[in-house]
């Protein structure tokens, strides 16, 4: 029957478990992206691999493939679900839930080895926020909880008598790990015990007459298809070797390559330890080590100098043979002694503490350990921690020193992955060889002490603790109203899965439970031997029954408590206690864990935000720069306002987030954009910063901010990205344009390929003067270049000057919008001579250069035959055209839109087509403009136009009218003087680089431009000569929302610019967690039951 006791017990871990959750997405969403980047690309490209290609062939496939299948599976199913949210990064989903799982699973296997319901809840507790848990998986990114989950449930089918479920549950484990084949040995010592010598005890005692029971009396095939006899022995191995073999098999993989493939995985690091701080990291050779130098040593000789980083001469050798056999015959002979004591104590107790100290000699004995080997334990242990004060403490000892080595190699050895940094300052003091050493002999005295804890004494001193736990806990509940079941007599529907068969092996068993040994008799746990029957929940009836059986029972089953409605009428208010203010905590965490996922996103206003929060800006206006600005919302009370204004101050993080130093002089910077590309891992192809040095252009991986290629340029002074065909221009001062091909010459470097490989680029074409500013049009035909007091236009296809513009003072460039064209298709023109003759007559200019454009092949696009004729349409004309077009005059030609740009110069902003470099369009501005950037996902396109201590905001054609003539709209007083301009089209804000207010230092201003007001800006350490915008807008989850500035001597700055929408949030967020408060305290005062206090803050 259910008990209303169970369902408190499930909702208390409920809510432990959706904090552990809460926490983790915290962590995520602080840290996105967060990680050992190449272990993290090595899932993406092999679930896309998975999903795409299948599993069958996946090792015979190009690339680096070191994990066994197990993990495989997942990584399969996680390429499918991502195919269908392409926008959402779940790598690190899979160990996040595993996460969960286990924790559920210490909360039931507590109570099975003997402890109480609050002592279940604790060890759950402890793994869910023990920090090496999520420090692995979540911030980290490692897949070691997904395995842990098939360990501990083959040691709780151990205890409940199931060795076939065992056996495969642990060979799942072990291929989705190899080092929790711990699990595999230590399934195979107890299943041998009791179904091997036990049942030949058995079978001595029927031939020598002794039996008293019905079992022993019966035929010999009835008594080996037994619970306990050698035929469940042989079931149980067979289950787990058809495990093996059929989750293999998919992938085109017998046992003998499965085998080939975990020695493969475990020969990848020959060395006497891989970043695993115990005892073989102390080894010293020559003034080398971990500890010494950093350095990893050889365990073995793995080939020649010429093959190999461990030629012979290289290898630790210990009394003359190489450390990685000596290491494996300590580690046998420790691991066989384990077993020993295992199978000579076979109960749930034993069992649990020898995986524990398995899991801790696997880290610390053998040589090829990495850090994260000891992860097991920390899960294993939780549960012995639950119970035993002893336990607390070793486990507090080895979760600090190997959080310690885990933290330093992440944060330290590594320091380039994403999200990753020093955050405690700690590394370098770990990582020295007092740190390293300091560790390794914590590890190594927690080790010392587990294995001790199987001798006699430590078994008794655990079983008295976990009895003493169970006294306690049955105290607390019948002082609470909720007496448990005497011990001497249970209900009869009720069993006790603590308790196990006794072993009928009468030698084994009277030496079990000799007085004095500590022993209990094998099969029997401790805690039921001193207590009688632990926790159960589960009815006799039920045991082997089907699940339809089980879920109707406990559907139909009546509660063992009476229906208290009737007494709860005129139910009186409570009073408030410490448990309603621990419950007041998880509230808090809850409502602030689950509200603040992802609340930045999105990072442009939604809904009402363009009403409130745009008002919120105008008053930071004032408040900030006293500068006035009108209130656009005056219809609600301002107070929701000011909050939102305060939280942009408190959290926008308007800063230099980060600093570094390039090395080289910079001239100019670039980013190229991410892209989708399936043939690459995580299908990120681009994401990439481009530097150009003067002798130079150096191209940086975004996303890991490692320096990818240098690629050699004489005189390149700017670079520009062609993001339509995925091609880098560079500029040089004498003038010269040189291209490379970004996709097949960078792209490659993430599959593996040589950066040495890769050609320099190629001259591309000339504008026959040095190069200040260049920009390639958003549709990739043109690319444009600031020269002297000029402007000139080059076709991106052939490399051909097609005009020049005589502008002076002209200082930036900006894409324009687009305006009605003419644009020929070359194969469908019947006579272009004709042809060229009429666009004469329409358009004007000569007839030979229109007839040329439409017959060579210059004027193409590469592989293409699209030709742009004419960047413009006079309205006088269009109907002209129109007709021209129809009646077949113009066979080929159409009306298309062409791209525009425009030019800020000193008589303030000119748009010119590229197709002829013709002005097509001037805005006056006084004093002239220096930079400018358009804006989108307005009501109308708008260029932002930097103008001494003002913004001009220039309005272009709309939708309605594209070929409106455009206008100076407004000016935007700025606080300082401003010179550039660029815009974060994820954000829609739009940030101008200029001086602070006092003229002291660069900054970076942000503009609404819903309400054209400037409400914050970021403080620079010096003027840039560069700067570069790292948006993504098809990808919020991996939008890394800032802007890089560069100065003339290699400083790099990185300013975020994603948090304003998260900073007016928050306000709300707090109060909406304030509220559930309040409900809560509401509810409390006025009902005496907390559940519906809970439910109405929930």
């Amino acid at each position: 029957m259910r008990t209303t006791g169970t369902r408190s017990a499930a909702g208390a871990i409920l809510i432990v478990l959706a904090l552990g959750l809460a926490l983790r997405l915290i962590i995520a969403y602080v840290l996105p992206g967060s990680g050992f980047a190449n272990d993290l690309a090595s899932f993406r490209g092999w679930a896309h691999d998975l999903f795409t290609n299948g599993l069958y062939g996946f090792y015979a496939r190009p690339g680096f493939h070191d994990y066994t299948p197990g993990y495989l599976y997942y990584l399969w199913v996680l390429g499918a679900v991502s195919q269908l949210l392409p926008s959402l990064d779940l790598v690190k989903i899979p160990a996040i839930l595993s996460d969960l799982a286990i924790g559920w699973l210490i909360w039931s296997m507590v109570p099975e080895l003997g402890g109480g319901r609050r002592a279940a809840l604790f060890g759950a507790a402890i793994y869910l926020f023990v920090p090496i848990s999520w420090f692995d998986s979540v911030v980290w990114g490692q897949v070691d909880s997904v395995g842990i989950v098939f360990l501990l449930l083959s040691i709780r089918a151990l205890w409940r008598e199931q060795p076939e479920v065992s056996s495969v549950l642990a060979v799942i484990a072990a291929l989705i790990k190899p080092q929790l084949g711990i699990a595999i040995f230590i399934a195979g010592a107890v299943l041998l015990r009791r179904h091997l010598i036990d049942a030949l005890a058995d079978d001595r005692r029927s031939d020598q007459g002794s039996a008293d029971d019905a079992r022993t009396a019966a035929p010999l095939a009835a008594r080996l298809v037994d619970r306990r006899g050698p035929i469940r022995l042989a079931t149980s191995a067979l289950a787990g070797l058809a495990a093996a073999i059929g989750l293999s098999l998919p992938f085109g993989l017998d046992l003998p390559g499965l085998i080939d493939q975990v020695f493969k995985t475990a020969g990848g690091y020959p060395y006497i330890t891989v970043n695993a701080y115990n005892p073989w990291a102390l080894v010293e050779r020559a003034g080398s080590g971990l500890a010494a130098s950093g350095q990893w040593l050889c365990d073995a000789v793995t080939g020649t100098a010429a093959n190999t980083p461990c030629p012979p001469g290289s290898e630790i050798l210990v009394a003359g043979q190489p450390a990685v056999f000596v290491a494996g015959v300590l580690m046998a002979v420790v691991l066989g002694a384990i077993l020993l004591v295992v199978m000579w104590r076979p109960d749930r107790q034993t069992i649990l503490v020898g995986t524990a100290v398995v899991a801790v000699a696997l880290f610390v004995i053998p040589t090829r350990v990495h850090e994260r080997y000891l992860f097991p334990f920390f899960a294993v242990g939780a549960i012995l921690a639950a119970v035993s004060t002893r336990w607390r403490v070793a486990y507090a000892v080895l979760a600090v020193a190997n959080f310690l080595n885990l933290y330093v190699v992440l944060t330290t050895l590594y320091p380039d992955n994403p999200q990753i940094s020093d955050w405690l300052g700690i590394g370098d003091f770990v990582r020295s060889q007092i740190g390293v050493t300091l560790v390794a002999l914590l590890h190594v005295g927690g080790f010392v002490w587990v294995a001790l804890q199987l001798l006699p004494r430590g078994a008794r001193r655990l079983s008295e603790e976990i009895a003493s736990a169970r006294t306690a806990a049955r105290r607390f509940r019948t002082a609470a109203g909720r007496a448990l079941p005497p011990a001497s007599s249970p209900e009869p529907h009720l069993r006790a899965l603590a308790s196990g068969p006794t072993v009928p092996g009468a030698v084994l068993a009277a030496a079990a439970a000799t007085p004095g040994s500590g022993s209990t008799p094998a099969g029997t746990t401790a805690a039921a031997t001193a207590s009688g029957p632990a926790d159960s929940w589960v009815d006799e009836e039920d045991d082997g029954g089907c699940f339809k059986s089980w879920f109707g029972q406990r559907i139909a089953g009546s509660p063992l408590r009476a229906d208290r409605s009737r007494s709860l009428r005129g139910e009186l208010g409570g009073r408030l206690d410490r448990l309603d203010v621990w419950l007041l905590v998880v509230l808090v965490i809850a409502s602030l864990g689950l509200r603040m996922w992802r609340l930045a996103e999105p990072y442009s206003m939604h809904f009402d935000e363009v009403y409130h929060a745009r008002t919120a800006t105008e008053f930071l206006q004032d408040w900030r720069y006293g500068i006035p600005h009108s209130i656009y919302e005056f219809t609600h009370p301002h107070l929701a306002k000011y909050a939102m204004a305060l939280g942009i101050v408190a959290w926008g993080d308007d800063r230099v987030g980060a600093t570094s130093d390039l090395g080289v002089h910079v001239d100019d910077a670039a980013i190229e954009d991410r892209w989708d590309d399936p043939t690459m891992p995580d299908h990120r192809a681009g994401d990439r910063l481009y530097v150009a040095t003067g002798d130079a252009v150096r191209a940086y991986d975004l996303q890991t901010r490692e320096l990818l290629a240098t690629l050699p340029v004489a005189g390149a002074s700017t670079v520009a990205v062609d993001e339509a065909g995925h091609r880098l221009f560079v500029g040089t001062r004498g003038g010269q344009v040189l291209e490379l091909d970004t996709g097949s010459a960078l792209d490659t470097l993430r599959i593996g390929g040589d950066p040495r490989l890769i050609d320099a680029p190629i001259p591309f074409g000339t504008f026959g003067a040095p190069i200040a500013r260049l920009l390639v049009t958003p549709d990739g035909d043109f690319i444009l270049a600031i020269t002297k007091d000029a402007v000139v236009s080059m076709d991106a296809s052939s490399g051909e000057v097609l005009g020049t513009a005589a502008l002076e003072g002209a200082a930036d460039l900006a894409p324009a919008g687009t305006v009605e064209g003419l644009v020929a298709d070359t194969t469908a023109l019947t006579d272009p001579a004709k042809e060229a003759r009429t666009l004469a007559d329409l358009l004007g200019g000569d007839a030979a250069t229109y007839e040329r454009r439409l017959t060579t092949t210059q004027g193409q696009e590469q592989g293409a035959s699209r030709v742009v004729v004419s960047g413009s349409i006079d309205s006088t004309v269009r109907p002209q055209i129109d007709a021209a077009i129809s009646d077949g005059s113009l066979a080929g030609i159409t009306i298309q839109q062409i791209a525009r740009v425009a030019v800020a110069d000193t008589r303030g902003v000119t748009l010119i087509s590229p197709v002829d470099a013709s002005t097509t369009d001037e805005v006056p501005i006084a004093g002239g403009a220096t930079g400018l950037a358009l804006t989108s996902n307005l009501d109308a396109p708008r260029l932002y136009v930097a103008a001494g201590h003002v913004v001009t905001v220039v309005k272009l054609g709309t939708s309605d009218d594209p070929n409106a003539n455009p206008i100076a709209e407004t000016s935007i007083p700025m606080p300082g003087a401003v010179s550039r301009v660029t815009f974060d089209a994820a954000s829609v804000m739009v940030h101008v680089l200029g001086d602070t207010p006092d003229g002291s230092a660069g900054t970076i201003y942000v503009i609404e431009p819903h309400g054209q007001s400037v409400y914050a800006d970021a403080r620079l350490p010096f003027r840039p000569t560069a700067w570069a915008t790292d948006i993504d807008t098809q990808l919020p989850s991996a939008d890394r929302e800032a802007i890089l500035a560069f100065d003339s001597a290699g400083t790099a700055v990185s300013v975020d610019v994603g948090h304003h929408a998260f900073a007016w949030r928050l306000p709300g967020v707090i109060a909406g967690a304030l509220t559930s408060v309040f409900l809560y305290l509401l509810t409390r005062i006025l009902f005496r039951r907390r559940s519906i206090g809970v439910l109405v803050a929930a």
